[in-house]
């Protein structure tokens, strides 16, 4: 299935085109993101999000990585990171 959402052709899978599924959910997506960015998506306390931990299923964390490394310049939103290790440090507040 990753290959279906690298392309814009039709993906047919049990006799059913998903191309549809992959773009609504890529609409999700990009909303979701601006709302971050804007500051009107809250977190639990209420108040707009300021950072971003990108936590991987175990899978590399190469990707993520390049991603944000490439677009850190660019930024507009949130601090956003993607650890590769772990530390038994206690958590600061803002």
């Amino acid at each position: 299935m990753h290959t279906a959402v690298r392309g814009a052709d039709p993906v047919v899978v049990d006799g059913t085109d998903i191309l549809p599924d992959i773009q609504r959910c890529r609409e999700r997506m990009r909303t979701f993101a601006t709302a971050v960015r804007e500051g009107h998506w809250k977190g639990a306390t209420g108040r707009p999000i300021r950072a971003i931990l990108a936590l991987g299923i175990g899978g590399s964390s190469l990707g993520p990585r390049l991603v944000l490394q490439a677009l850190a310049d660019i930024a507009d939103g949130p601090w956003c990171d993607s650890p590769r290790t772990w530390t038994r440090s206690p958590p600061t507040t803002p």
